[in-house]
């Protein structure tokens, strides 16, 4: 089974992004998932409407379709469900505000990331806030036609709602229609929970899948990630959405990209994917 493949604007240089994806959409892939920190900067900062239209106009012209945003909530120090009812309000209208960025550029996700750290809260208070949280912006979001996807985290990034299956959990509690789940490669690994059960447990559930490594690191580059496994993973529950790379940009950008985007299509598009990759054990923590 072929999936619909998309880079991160991560893994694009910020002053050079429009330029590189005309490249990008020659390699095969069709979707662009865009980081709004990375694109227009500023402090809890929703694009002008001109900014978003001559933004979707540039990504289409190259030949490709904005899928979706991620990292919202990263390098908000300001916003977050834990930080108090004046920031929950400013959390809430700012996601509110990004949803219909995210509908006006044609995309459809959007993946909250940012940090998950409940510090000195119990755990039933977290997830009453959490619960909170949803029940106040989800119907806000709703008639925008997005989804907002909420996803494991490893162990340095979230001290609740970690991993895949507490993930699942929270979105088949609130079964809402614009919650959803994205798991991805990164966070799996970095829980030891790489294993076919947590794509088990999402199946018609799962909206976004990320390509990634522990750091962002170039995609293949640690040895700690079977992409091919995951293939076969999101192949046994018919998965048909995105496979989005997402890495950090490398010293040289266009080569580190193409390169990723190469180990992306070899190993998420090969029909069977028998072979495997050598990989580094990763120890047990806890």
């Amino acid at each position: 089974m072929s999936y619909k493949l998309a880079v991160s604007s991560l893994a694009l240089p910020v002053h050079d992004t429009l330029r590189l994806l005309p490249q990008v959409g020659e390699m095969g892939v069709r979707g662009l998932e865009v980081s709004p920190e990375q694109v227009w900067r500023g402090n809890e900062r929703k694009p002008a409407a001109n900014e978003v239209t001559s933004y979707r106009r540039e990504v289409e012209t190259a030949g490709l379709t904005i899928i979706g945003l991620h990292g919202l909530l990263s390098d908000r120090p300001g916003l977050g469900v834990f930080a108090g009812p004046e920031a929950l309000q400013r959390t809430v209208e700012y996601l509110t505000g990004l949803s219909s960025v995210c509908r006006d550029l044609g995309g459809r996700t959007l993946v909250i990331g940012g940090s998950r750290w409940r510090g000195d809260l119990s755990i039933k208070q977290a997830w009453n806030d959490y619960l909170a949280f949803f029940e106040r912006l989800l119907p806000r979001i709703e008639d925008h036609g997005t989804v907002l996807c909420i996803e494991p985290l490893g162990p340095g990034d979230a001290d609740f709602c970690s991993t895949a299956a507490e993930c699942r959990m929270l979105t088949g509690y609130i079964d809402h229609p614009a919650l959803g789940l994205q798991l991805n490669a990164k966070a799996q690994v970095e829980n030891n929970d790489a294993g076919h059960a947590p794509f088990s447990a999402a199946r018609g559930r799962l909206e976004h899948f990320h390509a990634n490594e522990p750091g962002f690191a170039a995609l293949g580059s640690s040895g700690r990630v079977d992409h091919a496994d995951f293939r076969r993973h999101l192949s046994a529950i018919t998965y048909r959405e995105w496979v989005c790379l997402a890495q950090k940009v490398s010293a040289n950008p266009l080569q580190g990209l193409l390169s990723g985007i190469r180990h992306l299509k070899q190993c998420y598009l090969r029909e069977g994917n028998q072979g495997r990759q050598r990989l580094i054990p990763v120890r047990a923590t806890g």
